[in-house]
């Protein structure tokens, strides 16, 4: 189901950006699903080698509300491939990559425990091993990290949420 995804182009990366005292990258990818449309995957690069992947139809980049409406395109299990290729991209260039996602939730839905949010962690279970990241999620905010067990950096789970409460005000 989940292995054949779509090519994929990395279009660019911004210079970073900082916010309060951490700092952001985004690196831009591409690519188009089975029906020619256009999906832009944006993999923001934080401190301590943390990735948040997002992803939209290109159409819809610049809506407020791009990562909550559904495309209706029934693309998902190929546009989730590719995703994962990109995220594979990114830690074999960074072998210290630890990755994150926000399960975003429809337009009628609560921010808690989502549906998408239910859907990509119950796949990332299934296609990324224990034993090179450890899995943490958290319903109440329908996040996922896979933090990366080679990363040198001490206490690395209390920095990353320190880092995503300051800059997305969780509490």
């Amino acid at each position: 189901m989940f292995d054949a995804g779509y090519p994929f182009t990395k279009l660019n990366h911004s210079r970073p950006k900082p916010i309060g005292e951490y700092n952001v990258i985004e690196h831009t990818y591409a690519f188009r699903g089975k029906t020619g449309k256009r999906y832009i995957a944006i993999a923001e690069e934080y401190n301590y080698f943390t990735y948040i992947i997002k992803f939209c139809l290109q159409e819809r980049k610049i809506h407020e509300d791009r990562f909550t409406r559904l495309s209706r395109l029934n693309e998902c299990s190929r546009v989730l491939t590719t995703i994962g290729q990109i995220i594979k991209e990114l830690y074999q260039k960074n072998p210290y990559a630890s990755f994150g996602f926000i399960g975003s939730p429809l337009p009628e839905e609560a921010k808690e425990n989502t549906k998408r949010f239910k859907l990509y962690s119950k796949v990332v279970r299934q296609v990324v091993s224990p034993v090179a990241f450890e899995h943490r999620e958290s319903a109440k905010h329908s996040a996922y990290v896979l933090i990366n067990r080679d990363n040198p950096e001490e206490n690395l789970l209390k920095k990353m949420e320190k880092m995503f409460d300051k800059i997305y005000l969780l509490n």
